[in-house]
């Protein structure tokens, strides 16, 4: 995860002389890294070994009508967290969570020169989880959906219509730690 992060800032960095965002409309499409504990979906969870990252993708689409200030919607495809334990039938074990939203946000943003913006984001997600567990042969869906607060905060670049953002999104959930993603995206402004 270090890794990733410090790619993105690498990115950000030499991109910085090229970069910001015009008024107007604008949609994006971008790819992350997504990181969640798991063992906070349920207790059950435990003893399970968890491949606690996955990769996932977000599309999304805003208006900016203000310098300081824009609205955005989007969906986000957090990944497949899977797990595994046991080595016989008895103990054998399997999870595999899936976690999309739908979000809302209100956006404020600081222009820094006329190439690159801050942001800070704060919405609303609908969002489903769809969790399967496999206990020593036998499937229990432990499958929720619901909404709650979304927040994020990043940096986008402007090279002449086209775009590029890295930002990180979290999503809170009720009765776990929340999902946290880490994405670089290419945004186009009409």
């Amino acid at each position: 995860m270090k890794k990733c992060f410090l790619t993105l800032v690498v990115m950000a960095a030499v991109a910085v002389p090229a970069a910001a965002a015009d008024l107007g409309f604008y949609v994006g499409a971008g790819l992350g890294i997504t990181s969640v504990d798991v063992r906070e979906f349920n207790p059950d969870y435990a003893d399970l070994r968890f491949e606690e990252d996955a990769f996932g993708y977000k599309i999304f689409a805003g208006y900016r009508p203000l310098k300081y200030f824009a609205v955005e919607a989007g969906y986000t495809d957090f990944g497949n967290i899977k797990s595994f334990e046991g080595g016989n039938v008895e103990a054998y074990a399997e999870s595999n969570i899936d976690i999309s939203m739908w979000s809302g946000y209100a956006v404020g943003l600081i222009p820094v020169g006329d190439k690159v913006d801050f942001f800070g984001k704060l919405g609303y997600a609908s969002y489903d989880v769809d969790n399967n567990v496999i206990r020593s042969g036998v499937p229990e869906d432990r499958s929720t959906s619901g909404s709650d607060l979304a927040w994020g905060l990043g940096m986008n670049f402007k090279f002449k219509k086209l775009g590029a953002r890295i930002e990180a999104d979290w999503l809170k959930i009720p009765d776990t730690g929340g999902v946290f993603m880490l994405s670089a995206s290419l945004m186009y402004n009409f």
